[in-house]
């Protein structure tokens, strides 16, 4: 085999003929192939230094005088260049990548080690104090007022009023007359004195008849304010003049009191009726024995107590007491019914009023708290309150409500926690014990750092947990 091409900076020269004892043998049988030679083996050359040795055998006259071109190294060769750049083009690569994954190590292990010593400065640290302060119990065994009318220990009052009718059963049966009974709503649009009216006062209606109050009454004197009056004014009960269906009447916005006719009284004082009057009858009808009413009449006042004691204690706040013997059920009216439209029975009408006399128990409590401090020294916090309540009595008319309480505190010296939170922050350990030591009422603290290389409280009040006992 022949080399058919040599480097562009020599001229073209005849090819060489080469000779052995062995005759003629390959180029590749000498020299390795390109594909085979390591990419790394740039620097070696393969062609030899020293001079070729005589070929043996005869030599023509063009051999004796040739004179060999400068030895050349094999990766000299133009076209050998390029065999090479491919070959070795993965190792010139490979150095970015190596220096890129130092770089993002050295990064993670930085910001690791950042991390560690933030975790380490501001996350860690935490301090927990244990702080066990003197305790106080008191107890009270004592009788409380409490009033309408008092700003200490002041009471409330809740009412509901309610009327129904129910029908019975009578026994008898007869001729009745009866008279309609109702309410009237006395003015006073005179004067600011107050007027008596005594019972059986006549009101006239504008149709002429003639009803009469009960019982004796005063009519409150009116407002006077800048010379313009403002008419105060009474309820109190009436009864017609005279049995009869045509006495059940209402509303009237205007009843007249004649006597005062004839006097500047008569336009200064008047009467109204607001709710109908009822019970005016005469004929025969049902009538109940008295045995009958009586049993009529507890069923009916039971009936409605219950409805309206409900009504009263669901509308009561959470923090007011109920008492035994501070309600108060009582009949404001009541009628019976003759004319039904069942023969053989009577109806009964009953108005009634239901009445709480209450307190919050938080006022009882400050009442004996205030009590219990005035005979400590030092300020104190309430850890835990009891009270038990006896059987209460009830002066609706004063607006009174007495009763037994048995009262039972416990108390702790105060502490305030968020305060002493703040002045801890960045004290050593020795300052931080001087600081509970300082406490008023200590009993026993206990500090616990963690973790344990930590020598100060944590500058954020997050990470200062204090227990007080």
């Amino acid at each position: 085999m022949s080399l058919k091409k040599k480097s562009e900076k020599h001229k073209e020269i005849e090819p060489i003929k080469i000779f052995s004892h062995s005759g003629k043998r390959p180029v590749s049988d000498i020299i390795a192939p390109i594909e085979s030679l390591p990419a790394f083996k740039k620097s070696v050359q393969l062609a030899s230094n020293e001079e070729p040795e005589p070929l043996a055998g005869p030599v023509s006259e063009e051999q004796e005088n040739f004179k060999p071109e400068p030895k050349i190294n094999f990766f000299d060769a133009p076209s050998l260049k390029e065999k090479e750049t491919l070959v070795e083009q993965p190792f010139q690569q490979s150095a970015e990548p190596r220096r890129l994954g130092r770089f993002l190590l050295a990064s993670f292990l930085a910001i690791s080690a950042g991390l560690a010593v933030y975790v380490a400065v501001a996350v860690l640290p935490r301090v927990n104090l244990k702080i066990v302060l003197q305790k106080k119990s008191s107890d009270f065994n004592e009788s409380v007022n409490v009033s309408l009318k008092s700003s200490d220990l002041p009471a409330e009052l809740f009412i509901q009023k309610g009327n129904n009718l129910f029908f019975f059963s009578a026994s008898n049966k007869k001729r009745i007359e009866v008279k309609a009974k109702g309410e009237v709503i006395i003015y006073n649009a005179y004067s600011s004195q107050a007027q008596s009216l005594v019972a059986t006062t006549r009101f006239l209606t504008p149709d002429n008849k003639i009803f009469r109050l009960d019982k004796a009454i005063t009519v409150p004197g009116a407002k006077v304010v800048d010379g313009k009056i403002t008419p105060s004014s009474i309820t109190a009960a009436m009864t017609a003049d005279k049995a009869g269906e045509e006495y059940n009447i209402g509303p009237i916005a205007r009843l007249a009191i004649p006597g005062f006719k004839g006097t500047p009284k008569y336009d200064g004082f008047y009467g109204e009726i607001k709710e109908p009057i009822t019970g005016g009858f005469i004929g025969e009808a049902a009538v109940p024995t008295a045995e009958e009413l009586k049993t009529a009449k507890s069923q009916m006042s039971q009936a409605l107590e219950e409805t309206l004691k409900q009504r009263v204690l669901n509308g009561l706040p959470a923090d007011f007491k109920n008492l035994e013997g501070s309600q108060e059920f009582k009949i404001l009216k009541e009628e019976i019914i003759y004319k039904v439209p069942e023969p053989g029975r009577f109806g009964i009408f009953l108005d009634s009023q239901f009445r709480l006399l209450s307190f919050k128990e938080s006022d009882i409590k400050t009442f004996f708290v205030n009590k219990a401090l005035s005979q400590l020294e030092g300020d104190y916090d309430v850890l835990s309150s009891g009270f038990e309540y006896g059987t209460a009595r009830a002066d609706f008319a004063k607006g009174i409500l007495s009763f037994p309480v048995k009262a039972r505190l416990s108390l702790r010296r105060a502490l305030d926690i968020e305060n002493f939170r703040k002045q801890a922050v960045g004290k050593k350990e020795t300052e931080l014990k001087s600081l509970i030591f300082s406490l008023p009422g200590l009993e026993t603290g206990k500090i616990s750092f963690w973790p344990f290389w930590v020598g100060r409280v944590p500058q954020d009040l997050s990470r200062v947990a204090i227990d007080v006992e």
